[in-house]
């Protein structure tokens, strides 16, 4: 489900409005009872799909008479734009070409743990069951239709705006009148002692993430993990971690859980109901140090911390440090922007991080547009779902209109302060 609350709104819950949120994210969260039927499990090797009659490096559609939109990332807010472009051009005005780094077409991130119900990323797909390519059957038509050319497991890498050719890491090269930045977001992780490259150190954003979590379980027979990170997407790769049969640990660098939508008194009752499940909440907690194995292997044993308590001396820190004896650390402390792709194309990008847009969402070259959590609108990077959709459709729509009369994007997302997000 989609939780959408504005930031004004959430700020000023108290305790008796706040039940039904709270409800909401632990179902989200913490969904356990509700039996889902899936289809049954399908291979999805990594293959390239393009229209009949494309190259492998020039552009893959080449009809007259129509415009090209290549969308960089295809992702729930890249789909949705695709989606929306498709639905609403009844002139047959635009193809689109788009880049899928993954090897499977768009599905949804905020859906993660439903992944092991049954272990088939059908079920958080966004557009239905996955074909053996990585297609589904609503890709399949729509490039039969002919309006959709799609690269999977192939990442666009720059855009040469001169040219106006979206360039990609297996050397495609694809002439574009409309490039969209659809990029997302990468996980951030905080530069923590012993955590850079630690066998059983992991990040929660992708179906590749928890089939790594699960092989390394298994390898290794971990029954406990600490999660930095309790955000919503933290709660999320908390459960993942239950859903594995470990012991977890949520720890929390603020006061409580969820603080940017949550006050103390809904931290108390959030943070009940989930200790009642058997999960340990640490807020307060400063991790110092991920533990590592004293054997050939150099993997995570452990995780050290101290507990940080108002006008506590450094003697009541140090002599609050704990070492968690854990076999798996998953990293959920955030996001950050991923405008890599339009910092090496000369395209503006704010000192610390997005790329910033005006309110058609163009960037500082006119032809190119940024829609997402790469977005930067009005000093903020939105960190809900709702916004990222809302950017996808108004862009699409008036690229069909031509602008004539242009939907403006409003201030309507999350404000950060360090262009991080718990809530996408």
């Amino acid at each position: 489900c989609d939780l959408v609350l504005t930031k004004g709104v959430l700020e000023n819950m108290k305790l008796s409005t706040l039940l039904p949120f709270l409800h909401t994210a632990f179902i989200v969260a913490f969904s356990f009872l509700t039996p889902f039927h899936r289809p049954a499990k399908v291979s999805i090797p990594s293959r390239h799909i393009a229209l009949p009659g494309s190259t492998d490096s020039g552009g893959d559609i080449d009809k007259a008479d129509t415009r090209t939109a290549v969308v960089i990332g295809n992702g729930m807010v890249g789909h949705k734009f695709i989606e929306t472009l498709i639905d609403d051009d009844s002139d047959n005005d635009w193809n689109i070409v788009t880049f899928c780094e993954e090897d499977k077409a768009a599905y949804n991130r905020m859906r993660l743990t439903e992944y092991f119900k049954d272990r088939n990323p059908s079920s958080i797909s966004m557009s239905g069951e996955y074909l053996d390519n990585g297609l589904t059957a609503w890709y399949e038509d729509a490039i039969a239709a002919g309006k959709v050319a799609i690269h999977v497991g192939d990442k666009a890498t720059k855009i040469d705006t001169e040219k106006k050719v979206v360039i990609s890491e297996e050397g495609r090269e694809v002439e574009y009148d409309v490039a969209v930045l659809a990029t997302g977001s990468y996980p951030f992780v905080p530069p923590i002692k012993g955590s850079d490259k630690t066998p059983g150190v992991f990040v929660y954003r992708t179906i590749d993430d928890l089939e790594a979590m699960i092989a390394f379980q298994e390898k290794h027979g971990v029954t406990s993990a600490a999660v930095i990170g309790g955000g919503l997407l933290g709660l999320e790769a908390a459960k993942a971690a239950y859903d594995l049969g470990m012991d977890a640990h949520i720890m929390e660098f603020a006061p409580i859980l969820m603080c940017r939508q949550i006050d103390s008194a809904g931290n108390a009752l959030l943070s009940g109901m989930i200790e009642s499940l058997g999960l340990h909440v640490h807020c307060d907690a400063r991790v110092s140090e991920v533990v590592v194995s004293g054997d050939e292997d150099k993997r995570v044993e452990g995780l050290r911390f101290t507990t940080h308590s108002a006008g506590a001396s450094e003697e009541d820190l140090m002599a609050s440090e704990r070492v968690l004896d854990v076999g798996m650390i998953i990293v959920s402390a955030g996001i950050r922007p991923r405008d890599e792709v339009a910092k090496d194309s000369g395209i503006e990008v704010h000192p610390r991080g997005g790329v910033p847009v005006d309110d058609l969402l163009q960037t500082s070259d006119p032809s190119v547009y940024a829609i997402g959590e790469v977005a930067l609108h009005s000093g903020m990077i939105y960190g809900l779902v709702a916004p990222g959709y809302d950017m996808a459709k108004k862009l699409a729509k008036n690229l069909i209109s031509g602008a004539s009369s242009p939907l403006l994007v409003e201030g309507s997302g999350q404000e950060t302060d360090d262009t991080t997000s718990e809530v996408f």
